[in-house]
């Protein structure tokens, strides 16, 4: 039976698909989650169906383009339905899976290894190091979590390119045209640039690749693997800038978990310095997050040597997985973890060079351990290496995806030597070992998935395993707040600050939940205790600044926007609010200024522009206004204030065309406008067509019936008409609603005196 399996690969290729199919069956409903909220600027990306010169351009100039394009594709067609997201990283997954399936068959067929097994043996070996890898728990965050596309798109193009490269090897010598091949991983590995920076490791394993495997002279496999080192400066010219200025330290970045709108302003990607409040710090005692937070690259590079095994350990233990860790950092060498993680890697590295350069002097049986073991510890620490070195502004020096390519050398290795342990008389062994051991994978990997099912859900599980990281409870209490849980949200953010005493976000977002509760007492005194903490925190400014100002504090508004535009770098905001407070006290020229400056200070500000075109249009700039009007509406399509504000001045010129066109706009973006209709029907009453500017007014009036002014309007198209009776009736009802309208009051008193009624609206 053993026997039969493994002669037919169409069917294990089938049982891979579907045990990986079966494992993430409940995965494809999970919402957005954590990192997926960055996936909305990719919505909006350009791709070029019709002109595929520029397409393949942009493939190969843009940083990560392949991974974005899928991304704005998904949004193309399915908007922000997560299925088709889920099933796209599946696919990637599958794919990834079979690549790895024939990646080890082909090696096998090399000079070195094609006596080592026999060809069922080899089958049999595939079959299980690709099917552990696609179920693997550890692979979960790649899969699950939309954004990790990145990765696993990454992953896919390197295996294919070594693919590709095997085949070539293999068939070099068999057929004429395996130049092809060659090719081919060329290509491949040209495209992967586009993936993910991670790819650069990609030459180096392809040479190990050679030099292990192949007989020829050195510099022939030199010439060989020449071409596949051009990615290297590839992938540093194009996508190391940024993360080379990051990991220099040239800013300092602080970028939280904490998306919350209208809580955390804009802080995702912006680099910011701040000041503390030193005598506030002194009072604090450090949380148990201070334990984790890295702060010199010597701290980095001795937790990173633990991280290193903890990956290991969890390829082989997956238990206790989680989104984020609680992950000590290492201060001194002379750590018993540091020196023990060093020592094993040490251990590694020593016996995988022992084993390769043993290999003429053993058995055929032992030889696939002799290079496989080696080839599969190297795949393993040099694709761990390059996430390793990169020291991540935000402390998180453990993630799973980042065991995503490496898993594949790693898991290659250990079902390798599991077989050799056993030995090919006892495949039926192995067969019920392995078979035990992805089972049993498959099942904690639909588990871990049924936890990605709800936000809430997920952070749960992670703070259960790892109580200390503050930032599962931030994650936990934004949930909240998304569903208006407003108390437990307070209670995740009391226990993120208490375990980051520093963490000033947390008051500010516990600031905003008193807000939403309307105790704005507490909300200023949470927004208080974020600036004793941190004075130069510039959103809880912004905040205070909102809060007095709604209490019709306006003096101390402006005071607090002053002081978020001096420690904001980029004080888009703080500008909006001065503007604001200039604009009520009939300031216009600084209000023009203010506009101007947040607009500087923020690219794609459709806001900004719209409050600017109001401050030129109460100028009587009507061309200024106009022009920011349609800015706006470029920045934001379907700007419905913005459109009918540029009517009504097209309208006040005399341009009913052009106003009624843009009323008409309103409503194509929103048909239940009543404003729009009424705009129709000003444009029907100057253009002197009554009947056309009642049936507009009635429209207007059905929709919002509570609007005095639709009800004055339409009384005067009525007593233009001479039908006195209903212009009567009409600017009674606009005086019921508002009996301060007077120009309601005036045009009732404009009728002839037999419909004037002295009862107590009209006095």
């Amino acid at each position: 039976m053993i026997t039969n399996f493994s002669a037919k690969r169409w069917l294990q290729i089938f049982l891979i698909v579907i045990v990986c199919v079966l494992s993430y069956s409940n995965s494809l409903n999970c919402p957005f989650t954590f990192d997926d909220a960055y996936l909305e600027q990719y919505k909006s990306l350009n791709i070029d169906t019709h002109n595929l010169t520029n397409t393949l351009i942009s493939v190969l100039w843009s940083q990560r383009y392949l991974p974005v394009a899928t991304f704005a594709l998904n949004y193309k067609l399915h908007g922000f339905k997560t299925p088709g997201y889920h099933i796209v990283n599946l696919i990637i997954h599958i794919l990834t899976a079979i690549l790895l399936y024939w990646f080890v068959v082909f090696t096998f067929r090399s000079p070195k290894l094609q006596d080592t097994f026999s060809e069922n043996t080899v089958s049999l070996l595939a079959f299980f190091t690709s099917a552990i890898f696609s179920v693997h728990p550890l692979s979960v965050m790649s899969v699950t979590f939309i954004v990790q596309r990145f990765t696993s798109l990454a992953a896919m193009f390197y295996i294919l390119t070594m693919v590709l490269y095997a085949k070539y090897r293999v068939a070099s010598n068999k057929e004429g045209k395996a130049t092809r091949y060659y090719i081919f991983s060329v290509c491949a590995a040209l495209i992967s640039t586009r993936t993910k920076e991670i790819v650069v490791t990609l030459p180096v394993i392809i040479f190990i690749y050679e030099y292990m495997f192949f007989q020829d002279s050195l510099k022939k496999k030199l010439i060989r693997c020449l071409p596949f080192f051009i990615i290297i400066p590839i992938v540093f010219n194009t996508s190391f800038k940024q993360g080379l200025l990051d990991t220099i330290g040239v800013l300092n970045a602080w970028r939280m978990a904490s998306v919350t709108e209208n809580v955390d302003k804009t802080q995702k990607g912006r680099w910011v310095t701040f000041s503390h409040n030193k005598e506030a710090l002194a009072a604090l005692k450090e949380g148990p997050a201070a334990a984790m937070k890295v702060h010199t690259w010597k701290e980095h590079a001795l937790t990173q040597l633990r991280v290193t095994c903890s990956y290991m350990r969890m390829l082989v233990l997956p238990y206790k997985l989680a989104p984020i860790y609680f992950y000590t950092a290492s201060r001194t060498f002379w750590e018993p973890a540091v020196l023990a993680s060093l020592s094993f890697l040490i251990f590694i590295v020593l016996l995988s060079i022992f084993l390769f350069f043993t290999y003429n002097q053993t058995e055929t049986s032992i030889r696939a351990v002799s290079l496989l073991v080696p080839f599969g510890m190297f795949w393993f620490l040099l694709n761990i290496l390059p996430q390793s070195a990169v020291r991540p502004a935000d402390n998180y020096e453990i993630f799973d995806y980042r065991t995503y390519l490496p898993s594949i050398g790693f898991i290659f290795a250990c079902v390798t030597m599991v077989f050799y342990l056993f030995g090919e008389k006892r495949q039926k062994y192995v067969a019920v070992l392995l078979t035990f051991i992805l089972i049993v994978f498959a099942i904690l990997t639909y588990k871990r998935n049924s936890y990605w099912k709800t936000e809430e859900r997920l952070w749960q599980e992670n703070i259960r395993n790892y109580p200390l990281n503050p930032i599962p409870h931030i994650n936990l209490a934004n949930a909240y707040l998304s569903m208006e849980k407003y108390g437990q949200a307070i209670k995740e953010f009391r226990a993120s600050i208490e375990l980051d005493p520093f963490y000033v976000k947390g008051y500010n977002n516990i600031g905003y939940i008193y807000i939403k509760l309307g105790d704005k007492d507490k909300a200023e005194e949470e927004f208080r205790k974020a600036l004793r903490v941190q004075p130069s925190y510039a959103e809880a400014h912004h905040n205070l600044g909102n809060l007095f100002l709604d209490k019709g504090l306006e003096d101390k508004a402006m005071l607090e926007y002053s002081l978020e535009a001096s420690f904001d770098l980029y004080p888009a905001d703080a500008y909006m609010g001065m503007a604001g407070i200039y604009f009520k006290k009939g300031l216009l020229n600084e209000a023009l200024k203010s506009y101007k400056k947040a607009i500087a200070n923020r690219h794609g500000f459709p806001e900004a522009h719209f409050s600017l075109g109001t401050v030129y249009d109460r100028l009587g700039n009507a061309d200024e206004a106009i022009k920011e009007f349609q800015i706006a509406i470029k920045q934001r399509p379907g700007y419905v204030s913005a459109l009918m504000n540029i009517g009504n001045i097209y309208l006040r010129q005399g341009f009913y065309g052009d106003a009624m066109r843009q009323f008409q706009e309103v409503l194509a973006f929103k048909p239940d406008s009543a404003e729009a209709h009424a705009g129709i029907a000003n444009v029907y009453a100057d253009a002197g067509q009554p009947d056309s500017a009642v049936n507009e007014y009635l429209k207007a009036i059905e929709l919002k019936p509570d609007v005095s002014e639709f009800h004055n309007n339409l009384g005067t198209v009525y007593q233009t008409k001479g039908l006195f009776k209903q212009a009567s009736d009409e600017y009674r009802r606009a005086l019921a609603i508002e009996p301060k309208n007077i120009n309601a009051r005036e045009n009732l008193q404009s009728l002839p005196e037999n419909f004037r009624n002295n009862d107590a609206e009209t006095k």
